[in-house]
Formats: C-alpha cells, sequence, structure tokens
C-alpha cells in the first residue's frame, strides 16, 4: 500500500515539474521575442528611408536629364547676335551672363509644349539653403530692356542645389567666367552642379545661331574651375 501512495506522490511531483515554465523562462523567452521584433522594425525603417533616397535620387536624375534636354533644344537654334544701329544696341544681346546664372533668345522646344523664339534665364538661387536651379522664360521682346523675372515663375525648379557654376568658352580653350559679348555667341557653354553634397557630370551645349550646326550637348567631367 505504502508503494501504491509513493507511486502516485511520485507521479503528482512528476507531472508539476512538466507543467509549464519557471518564471526566468518566460522572461528570458519574452525579451528574445522583444530583441527580435526591435531588429526587425529597424530593419523595416533602414529598407524605408533606403527607398525614399533612391526615389529622391531617381526624381533628381529625371530633373537633370529633362533640364539638359531642354537646354540643348533650346539653344540648339538661337536668335543671331543684334546688329546696332548707329552704333547703338536696339535689342539685348543674344546670350550674356556671368558665373552662376545665364539669359539667351532661342527656339522653345515645340514638344515641351509653347514653340517659337523666347528669352530665357537660368540662374542660382542661394537665398535659402540649399538653393535652387530655376529656368524662366519669357515672349522675346523687341529692343534693349529686361523681361521682369521677379514676377515670372520659373517653369523648370531643381531643388537641393549647394551649388551653379557656369562658365563660357571664346575662341581659344579657356573658360571665361562671363560672356558680354554681344557682337557673337560662345562656342560652348559648360554648367556644373553640386546635389546634395555631390558633384553632378558637367552638361555642355553648343550655342547655334542656325540650328544643328554643332554637336548640341556632351557630359563630360573637364578641367573647369
Amino acid at each position: 500500500m505504502a508503494s501504491v501512495e509513493s507511486g502516485v506522490r511520485g507521479g503528482q511531483r512528476g507531472g508539476s515539474l512538466a507543467a509549464g515554465f519557471t518564471l526566468v523562462e518566460v522572461v528570458v523567452a519574452v525579451s528574445l521575442v522583444s530583441v527580435i521584433l526591435l531588429g526587425m522594425i529597424s530593419a523595416m525603417r533602414t529598407l524605408g528611408g533606403t527607398a525614399t533616397r533612391v526615389d529622391a535620387l531617381v526624381e533628381r536624375s529625371e530633373q537633370m536629364r529633362a533640364t539638359s534636354e531642354f537646354l540643348r533644344a533650346s539653344l540648339d537654334v538661337i536668335q543671331p547676335p543684334p546688329s546696332p544701329v548707329g552704333g547703338v544696341e536696339t535689342a539685348r544681346p543674344s546670350l550674356w551672363g556671368g558665373p552662376e546664372r545665364f539669359e539667351w533668345v532661342g527656339l522653345f522646344p515645340a514638344r515641351f509644349g509653347a514653340g517659337g523664339m523666347h528669352r530665357f534665364l537660368l540662374e542660382f538661387d542661394g537665398r535659402t539653403q540649399p538653393g535652387s536651379v530655376r529656368i524662366h522664360f519669357a515672349p522675346r521682346l523687341r529692343g534693349p530692356q529686361a523681361p521682369e523675372w521677379d514676377a515670372i515663375a520659373p517653369a523648370v525648379s531643381i531643388d537641393h542645389v549647394d551649388r551653379l557654376l557656369v562658365r563660357y568658352q571664346g575662341d581659344d580653350d579657356g573658360w571665361l567666367e562671363a560672356w558680354d559679348d554681344s557682337d557673337k555667341l560662345p562656342r560652348r557653354v559648360l554648367l556644373r552642379l553640386w546635389v546634395d553634397g555631390r558633384a553632378w557630370p558637367d552638361i555642355i551645349v553648343t550655342p547655334s545661331a542656325e540650328g544643328g550646326a554643332g554637336p548640341g550637348e556632351e557630359i563630360v567631367h573637364g578641367p573647369v574651375r
């Protein structure tokens, strides 16, 4: 009889040991699950941030591609330099500019919507940081007066631009910081942009007073300062 009771008591003790986890085991399991969940959340945030950065980079790349195509097309057919009358300039130069902006009179590409000869302005706006590059356009005006650019909303705007550098090539191979020769066009115009701390490939366009006379657009890295 005693052996039967001891067997029963032994079975009860064995069942109680196998019935569940100890408090320490539960705490360890919960901690492991928390660490795993935290790692998964961090990984998802990292992937989400990477996707956002990639989308922004792709968007800016598309902006740069569209801008370079627009510049090539609008500078491919440019108004010939105006001839002075009696030594007096009767119209603004067909192309002139400085180190961070330039203005020209060219053919608005029909595929972009308007068509016809227009006056364009490309400029760097550094009033906020980071800055932006903007392209304005207005109908061509007769006479030496400039359009009221401040009153004209930009048709194209590239944001997150740290710096814009514009250079002009004359008859020699050197690059100039400004172009104010009203009698002729520069051989080439170079644009270099820094976007989000990165230098984009140089955009070099060839102004043509006849259309199609030059190689159009080049994307290069050159020794321009």
